[in-house]
């Protein structure tokens, strides 16, 4: 990753980095589809091989919106370098948006769709814990058995 696009990935660091994929076609594209004018820009920025590029444009005749729509289908499907350049996220269409000439929809992108605040095997291994604390403490003997001890404090 070039120092510009590690320093505009930097800039979304508390954007969401879980995947997406085709299903996630609509969405994306309500949020990006002001800038199909710019459509050739994002594929770019998305990684998309320059074959590819040229194949969507000659493919769509150069229909702006087609080409868009096309570019987020190869995106999502991950018909690129992703194990290198990384797999869609809205991360990644955020710092595509920025380069595409729209900070200000990057930033909107990135509001709706923030980091979220624990990952979510761990909020489910805490719950879990959690659960499991709440059923001992009922259960002192089974609580001492486990734990030498029958008292269990949250």
């Amino acid at each position: 990753m070039s120092a510009y696009r590690h320093q505009q990935a930097q800039a979304f660091i508390n954007v969401s980095e879980e995947e997406l994929n085709i299903k996630d076609f609509h969405p994306v594209y309500d949020c990006v589809k002001p800038l199909s004018a710019h459509w050739r820009g994002i594929a770019i920025s998305l990684r998309l091989e320059i074959d590819t590029i040229n194949s969507i444009e000659a493919s769509s005749h150069g229909n702006a919106i087609s080409c868009l729509q096309k570019v987020l289908e190869h995106w999502l499907k991950k018909d690129y370098a992703y194990r290198t350049n990384g797999i869609p996220c809205w991360r990644m269409l955020c710092v595509a948006v920025k380069e595409g000439g729209d900070p200000a929809l990057a930033d909107e992108i990135a509001r709706e769709h923030p980091l979220p605040a624990m990952p979510l095997e761990r909020t489910t291994s805490l719950k879990g814990k959690l659960d499991e604390c709440r059923t001992l403490r009922g259960e002192p003997k089974l609580a001492k058995q486990l734990y030498g001890t029958g008292s269990i404090h949250l």
